[in-house]
């Protein structure tokens, strides 16, 4: 007996249907870890480019780059500490106290001097909680503080220019020498002797002239006449005069 053939379940462009479903979910698997990482690593996230407010406009452009001020002296553990800190308000006064004293803008400075309370930064860089970033390690083997702070004395308002996260961190122990900062020059062996100081200015005063009632004195002589001789001279040998002329002859003289 023989056996009928069954039917036909799919149609012959199922195949081309099951190609194209394929294709698609590989589209949307790809376009939503795309999406995914992109907005992981977005300003949005990340922070970049991000001012926020703090209790004081503090401007880095204007303590570090017009007048002078080094980082370490708000930030004094950054060279030997994990975390850098924040400087107490007591830093602030101490500046504060003579300049700007009534400044509006210094006014929250001042109640937390006055009720000894530190002051609320909002921290512009905010890493991970797993994440153990050692500053002394690095400041200490020449990592500067703009490879990842970027160049705060062009700042006003401090902001995060780098994204921090993983992908930009390993970078820098494979590649470090262009972010590392120039060493100082090496001392000779014998330093010179420093320069002498410069010799005082002559300065030539006036003669001061004699008073009115006194009789100018006599000039000054430039050798003092020699003292007179007390000591009594040999008397002088008199010639002897000639005789006579009495036009006679002069008498023989005898000899013997």
């Amino acid at each position: 007996m023989k056996s009928r053939p069954s039917a036909q379940v799919f149609r012959p462009r199922s195949n081309a249907l099951v190609v194209v479903f394929g294709a698609f979910m590989v589209v949307v698997v790809a376009g939503t870890a795309t999406a995914v990482i992109l907005y992981a690593n977005s300003a949005f996230v990340t922070g970049v480019g991000e001012t926020l407010q703090q209790p004081v406009p503090f401007s880095h452009q204007h303590h570090v780059a017009e007048l002078g001020i080094d980082c370490r002296y708000c930030h004094a553990d950054v060279d030997r500490s994990a975390v850098a800190g924040v400087p107490p308000t007591s830093t602030c006064m101490s500046c504060h106290s003579q300049l700007w004293t009534h400044a509006q803008m210094l006014e929250p400075v001042r109640e937390s001097l006055e009720r000894d309370e530190p002051l609320r930064w909002n921290r512009v860089h905010d890493l991970a909680d797993y994440v153990y970033f050692n500053h002394a390690a690095h400041v200490n083997n020449g990592v500067g503080c703009e490879s990842c702070h970027g160049r705060v004395d062009r700042m006003p308002l401090a902001r995060q220019i780098q994204p921090l996260t993983i992908s930009s961190c390993p970078d820098c122990p494979r590649h470090p020498r262009p972010r590392l900062a120039p060493a100082p020059p090496t001392p000779p062996l014998r330093a010179p002797p420093p320069p002498a100081p410069p010799l005082p200015r002559l300065v030539s005063v006036p003669p001061v002239p004699p008073p009115a009632d006194h009789p100018p004195s006599p000039p000054p002589r430039d050798h003092p006449p020699p003292a007179a001789s007390t000591a009594r001279r040999p008397p002088r040998a008199r010639a002897c005069a000639p005789p006579p002329c009495t036009g006679r002859p002069p008498p023989p003289r005898h000899t013997p």
